[in-house]
């Protein structure tokens, strides 16, 4: 998943309303662009879910959710 926006966002994740951190099989990653993403290393059957992205700047704020289904 990829986020970016002017003035540059600051970016949450949630799964299923939980807070994502970063850990050894997700990675959040901001690219010289300004594009945030969320990189599964290692996908897992408990990486199943609703993800939630947040993005709030000065502008305003907005989101999106996508589900993840791990067969």
């Amino acid at each position: 998943f990829q986020v970016s926006g002017l003035p540059a966002p600051d970016v949450s994740w949630y799964l299923n309303g939980r807070p994502v951190q970063s850990d050894d099989f997700h990675k959040m990653i901001v690219s010289e662009k300004g594009f945030h993403s969320l990189i599964f290393e290692v996908v897992r059957t408990s990486d199943a879910g609703a993800y939630v992205c947040v993005a709030k700047n000065r502008a305003g704020e907005a989101t999106f959710t996508v589900q993840l289904d791990v067969l």
